[in-house]
């Protein structure tokens, strides 16, 4: 795992905790272009649970000195990111419920260390969004580079990003690392009870993704919901099946 100041934790990822601390734990991690406000209606409906919030190291509040463009340059650093912030709260029987890149990153930290999770929910997740041969991952070379450009113009436009060039390099940056990963090889390695959550609407990751870490992922469980990955904030449907899935 990399190394982080002991202590320093909850300033770097902005971590968030609340609900109920003698409850089990809960993990809420935002995807790409957002940050732990995308759970703002959700995580509420887990009042039992011991809840945790935080954003990824790029994003949101997160402490825009901590962006190493070595460390980060892959989902690994990240992934090492979301152990250090267990082991540091010190939780165990952990559901993580990761949206869009966090589900690779939290499917990525449960393959390292296995046992503080009991449950990974995987909304709308994708191990590789370039498409290849024999794989449609929804994305050609050109639709990232416009992806790319398009969320330079959104995060300009962002409060925190606006006048700190620093937060939009790490978000340019996070962006492409994450549109570029291929994590197809490390879905087999997967022990943890995993649900899989997809979207319907979609834009980036099309239904043969879902169907393809379902049949790549040991035992998992494929849910489809309808509406788009964009409203998941305000979705019911999305806190009942994660309901479902923690019991």
């Amino acid at each position: 795992m990399g190394s982080m100041a002991a202590g320093s934790v909850r300033s770097r990822n902005n971590v968030n905790t609340f609900g109920d601390p003698r409850g089990r734990p809960i993990m809420f991690a935002h995807g790409l272009a957002s940050t732990q406000r995308m759970w703002s209606d959700v995580a509420p409906e887990f009042p039992d649970h011991a809840v945790v919030l935080f954003d990824l190291i790029g994003s949101g509040e997160s402490d825009p000195d901590a962006y190493d463009p070595i460390r980060y340059d892959s989902l690994h650093g990240h992934a090492d990111d979301v152990l250090v912030i267990i082991d540091e709260l010190g939780l165990a029987d952990i559901v993580y419920v990761g949206h869009s890149v966090a589900g690779i990153i939290g499917a990525l930290a449960a393959i390292r260390e296995p046992e503080p999770f009991s449950a990974l929910v995987l909304v709308d997740a994708s191990p590789r969004y370039l498409n290849d041969v024999g794989y449609g991952g929804g994305l050609d070379l050109c639709d990232i580079e416009q992806l790319v450009a398009v969320m330079d113009v959104d995060l300009a436009t962002q409060t925190d990003h606006a006048n700190d060039p620093r937060r939009l390099d790490a978000s340019r940056h996070f962006a492409r690392v994450a549109l570029g990963c291929d994590h197809r090889r490390d879905l087999s390695g997967i022990v943890t009870p995993t649900l899989l959550l997809h979207c319907t609407a979609d834009p980036m990751v099309p239904p043969a993704v879902a169907r393809y870490m379902h049949a790549a992922i040991p035992g998992s469980t494929l849910v489809v919901m309808s509406g788009s990955s964009a409203t998941l904030g305000t979705t019911i449907e999305l806190g009942i099946h994660i309901r479902a899935h923690v019991r």
